[in-house]
């Protein structure tokens, strides 16, 4: 099984929301959603800026 790993520095509290995704995506990425409720603005734009980041450069 391969896969590929990038860094990607979030500040602490993005850290915390990414988890809690993550988490909740059975640490899946291709399963991961916004989260509901107060967070959830927040967490759609880490999650554009994640899948943003993850692009493959050309």
């Amino acid at each position: 099984m391969s896969s590929n790993i990038q860094h990607i520095d979030f500040g602490p509290r993005h850290a915390r929301l990414l988890r809690e995704i993550l988490r909740r995506a059975g640490y899946v990425s291709e399963r991961m959603e916004p989260l509901a409720g107060a967070e959830r603005q927040a967490s759609l734009i880490l999650l554009r800026r994640f899948n943003r980041e993850l692009q493959p450069s050309r």
